[in-house]
């Protein structure tokens, strides 16, 4: 009825409005909400995590593992290094027994500050196991998980576990 006729009051219970008091009320709770809104919000966004995944700084001459995906920068070395993908998976699956242990082999790409990336392909049981570029040696030590038989398991499930050496000059 207020909203066809807004000069006549309005009834709610016992109490009385007129519509100019309700619709200034509606806008001050529209106001306020719209302020509790923009806190939240400002809130999500700075305890949200990014979207661009941090790289990890890790030490020479000591393991470390990457996920598919990831990327790490050695400590004062410039370089960073991404665990791109594996390129084969033929390794026996576990309890079975094969004729040939068989080999995974996977894809890293390694750059430098101020030179262009190199790709290279790692293998858990045959040559090339390790890598060079630019004055330092990408070993691989293992790659995670094993097969299992008749499955065979998802890329971003992998972590393969490298170290990098610095050459001697």
């Amino acid at each position: 009825m207020g909203a066809m006729y807004p000069h006549l009051p309005v009834s709610y219970g016992s109490q009385l409005f007129s519509t100019e008091t309700t619709t200034r009320a509606m806008d001050q709770g529209l106001e306020n909400m719209k302020s509790s809104a923009s806190v939240v919000i400002l809130l999500i966004m700075w305890f949200a995590p990014t979207t661009t995944p941090r790289q990890r700084v890790i030490k020479l001459n000591q393991a470390f593992m990457l996920k598919v995906g990831q990327s790490v920068r050695p400590e004062g070395s410039g370089l960073k290094i991404t665990f791109t993908s594996v390129k084969e998976e033929s390794r026996c699956p576990k309890r079975v027994s094969c004729v040939w242990a068989g080999n995974a082999k996977i894809l890293i790409e390694i750059s430098k500050d101020d030179g262009g990336p190199a790709a290279l392909q790692l293998n858990t049981n045959i040559n090339p196991k390790s890598g060079r570029y630019s004055g330092y040696e990408l070993s691989l030590e293992k790659l995670d998980p094993y097969p299992e038989a008749n499955e065979q398991p998802k890329p971003s499930a992998y972590e393969a576990t490298l170290i990098l050496r610095k050459l001697k000059s």
